[in-house]
């Protein structure tokens, strides 16, 4: 399915682990299989949530949820690590692994807006500010939706406490 910036995967992934003689390893409920990303188009992106990344097998299978990517890019590629438990509380690398087929992370719908650039240097009197500001509308993932030409942003100015306030301090009813 698509795979959206900052949104969970339509298709979780899910393995099975399996001996030489190519068996699922059906009695082994311990050991655990860690995802990460190989090959990350972006630079940028960040698999998460990170607590997910690590899954203990059931009887020889590990099933994925809640994972995502946040950056867009083209040509993502995810690789699965086997981790062998050692019979205590921790797991030891081995040199097992697969790499997952190629897939894109494409911009999701918008989500929010977030400031690229603050304005400042404003004076009073009507004065347009120095540096303006600059507002970018983006997908879950933090990625700038530039294919959205419908969305409004408007922009209203809040009044100063400085300029236009009361403040009333009600004591009648105070010993």
């Amino acid at each position: 399915g698509p795979v959206i910036g900052g949104k969970a995967f339509a298709s979780q992934p899910r393995l099975e682990v399996k001996d030489v003689g190519g068996n699922v390893l059906e009695y082994d409920s311990s050991s655990a299989v860690r995802v990460s990303i190989y090959i990350d188009p972006s630079y940028e992106g960040t698999l998460s949530p990170s607590d997910q990344t690590t899954v203990i097998l059931k009887e020889g299978i590990v099933q994925y949820t809640r994972l995502a990517i946040d950056k867009a890019g083209y040509g993502y590629r995810l690789r699965y690590e086997f981790l062998q438990h050692d019979g205590t509380s921790s797991f030891n690398e081995t040199s097992i692994f697969i790499l997952g087929s190629y897939f894109n992370v494409e911009i999701g719908p918008p989500h929010r807006l977030s400031i690229l650039q603050h304005s400042s240097g404003g004076w009073a009197g009507n004065q347009p500010f120095l540096i303006q500001p600059k507002v970018a509308l983006v997908d879950a993932g933090g990625n700038i939706v530039s294919s959205d030409s419908s969305s409004i942003v408007t922009a209203h100015l809040t009044p100063s406490l400085a300029f236009d306030s009361k403040v009333i301090i009600n004591t009648s009813n105070d010993a």
